[in-house]
């Protein structure tokens, strides 16, 4: 059975995926919830829903709204590093979608400097 994973390791895992497509981190150890900046561009929000330990995540519209379904996939509720993973891989998708090309271009010319 895989094993579900704590805050911290949500933390570490964001870190590894994103790199510094994230930036702006806040770690909020009572709400349980992290939260970034993805590609300077969209607010992302993500942690563990108590009391069932699930994983929670989408990009915040307004303090009210969040995109939870990208491409018709939602958001796995699984709280597991492979499910974690594919749950990044959809935001980063959905995101890199989003902006134009010329945008992905200067920001990733940028980090790279």
């Amino acid at each position: 059975m895989n094993k579900q994973l704590n805050l911290d390791e949500i933390y570490k895992l964001l870190l590894e995926f994103f790199g510094n497509k994230a930036t702006m981190l806040q770690y909020d150890s009572i709400e349980q919830e992290i939260d970034c900046i993805l590609y300077e561009a969209f607010i992302f929000k993500c942690g563990i829903d108590e009391p069932y330990k699930t994983f929670k995540g989408g990009i915040l519209l307004d303090s009210q709204h969040a995109i939870l379904d990208y491409f018709g996939k939602e958001i796995s509720l699984n709280n597991t590093r492979e499910d974690i993973i594919k749950n990044f891989e959809l935001v980063d998708k959905y995101c890199q979608l989003r902006l134009p090309d010329k945008y992905l271009e200067e920001f990733f010319k940028n980090k790279n400097e």
